[in-house]
């Protein structure tokens, strides 16, 4: 019955999103016409569509007595190893014989290789190593999809400079685009009589969040529930978050989670914090790779920087806090349960 609520849904129309679709778009024309395409990496906030648009593109440049993908989701197999094996359908017991084994497939039959959620798969440098040999020898075109926006900086250099990713980012959705997709997809369910103030409440939370996928469970648990109640919109969007947080902190790599645990000591002294102070909590990383982690979650939505005024004489530097008090107590929580 509300299947059209399910992020599986494949929705008649995608809302906007015309700008990613013609780039993934063209990637699967030019290998249907010319037998190549670029590489692509689809990035941004889980729930901004991309995993709807690429399954669409997919559907639509396939034909149906050649299909011309290699899908596979990183959730599922989360290890290079059964990855490969899952990607190319083989049985080999060594990485080695699947590379051998998929290189030769693809030389007899290219495909475009496809890889959703990659930031799940544990041993991303093997990955990409062994993505390159497959892509140096086949020239088939590779897109991975992933809501990890430091990907290609944590890539093995020579697999960053061969496979040349193009980003296709995937920005996250206002209020008013959720309202839309939403609205649309609700078209053909006759029976659900959803009130307009709890749907107003929402497509607020939701397009804080900036997810559509969030504004789909919070939905769904209503009609189930049978409960429109701001009071309770407010308890599922409040589980939603905190489950949202514990599946963020699983998919961070141990150097990931030793930076935000000093970043939770330090911010219990002060609340703005410099680049100086983590490197004395963090002295086995170098000045770069803690730059490089201050970027990364500043893209995750965690921190943000700003330069401050010593005074006349002493310039300005630049210092770091967590974007809201609100989201340093969620991580602590689900980090120190």
């Amino acid at each position: 019955m509300i299947r059209e609520l399910t992020e599986s849904f494949d929705p008649k129309k995608v809302f906007h999103r015309k700008e990613q679709i013609k780039v993934i778009d063209a990637v699967f024309k030019n290998f249907n016409k010319f037998g190549m395409g670029s590489n692509l990496l689809i990035q941004g906030v889980t729930g901004s569509g991309k995993t709807t648009v690429t399954s669409k593109i997919i559907r639509d440049n396939t034909p149906e007595k050649d299909n011309n993908i290699l899908f596979i989701s990183g959730a599922d197999t989360k290890t290079t190893f059964k990855t490969l094996r899952a990607l190319f359908d083989l049985n080999y017991s060594t990485i080695e014989k699947l590379i051998s084994g998929g290189i030769k497939f693809l030389k007899e039959h290219p495909k475009i290789l496809v890889i959703d959620e990659v930031n799940k798969i544990r041993d991303q440098d093997n990955l990409f190593d062994n993505l390159n040999t497959i892509y140096r020898v086949t020239q088939c075109p590779i897109i991975i999809i992933t809501n990890k926006r430091t990907i290609i900086d944590n890539m093995p250099e020579d697999a960053r400079l061969t496979l040349f990713f193009d980003k296709v980012e995937f920005p996250s959705y206002n209020a008013m685009e959720i309202k839309d997709i939403i609205e649309d997809r609700l078209k053909e369910i006759k029976s659900i009589k959803f009130p307009k103030n709890a749907f107003l409440k929402v497509y607020a939370y939701a397009g804080r969040q900036g997810s559509a996928r969030v504004a789909l469970q919070i939905i769904i648990k209503c009609i189930l529930a049978n409960n429109y109640t701001e009071k309770y919109i407010d308890g599922v969007a409040k589980n939603l978050e905190k489950e949202d947080w514990k599946t963020f902190i699983n998919g961070l790599t141990q150097s990931e989670k030793r930076f935000l645990d000093s970043l939770l000591n330090i911010s219990e002294k002060k609340q703005f914090f410099r680049h100086s102070d983590l490197t004395l909590n963090l002295k086995d990383l170098s000045p770069s790779r803690i730059s490089q982690l201050v970027t990364a979650f500043e893209d995750y939505g965690i921190l943000v920087t700003e330069y401050r005024n010593l005074g006349r004489g002493n310039g300005r530097y630049r210092t770091m806090r967590f974007v809201s008090q609100e989201i340093r107590s969620q991580l602590e929580g689900v980090l120190y349960p």
